[in-house]
């Protein structure tokens, strides 16, 4: 494994496996995925069995929907088909739910503890 990709999976595991709380964790797993990947915005969610709903953020503000059915939106097309969605226009996309009035492309990637896989 390239030593960039290790040191950044170690950097993962340290923050979540960390005695801070899940919101401080979540903060600072946003921040380092958004400055090591160049992104304008990265949030870290919470999925409920009918609810997806924001933890923390690393960008310029709260998304539009900070909470949503679980039903709706890329979000759920990731969940459901259990890989990384990921749209180049999410204006010809009928499921993406509007984040910021100007976001041109997304990526969803669902991530969950091995015992709810």
């Amino acid at each position: 494994m390239p030593i960039l990709v290790n040191n950044t999976l170690n950097q993962i595991r340290a923050i979540a496996g960390g005695s801070d709380d899940r919101v401080v964790k979540a903060q600072r797993l946003a921040e380092m995925i958004q400055k090591l990947g160049g992104y304008r915005w990265v949030g870290i969610y919470d999925v409920s069995a009918t609810v997806v709903s924001i933890i923390s953020w690393s960008g310029p503000g709260a998304p539009e929907f900070p909470t949503f059915p679980v039903s709706k939106g890329l979000t759920s097309a990731a969940i459901v088909s259990k890989q990384a969605v990921i749209v180049g226009d999410v204006r010809r996309d009928e499921r993406y739910l509007t984040a910021f009035g100007n976001t041109l492309s997304e990526m969803m990637c669902r991530c969950c503890r091995r015992m709810e896989e």
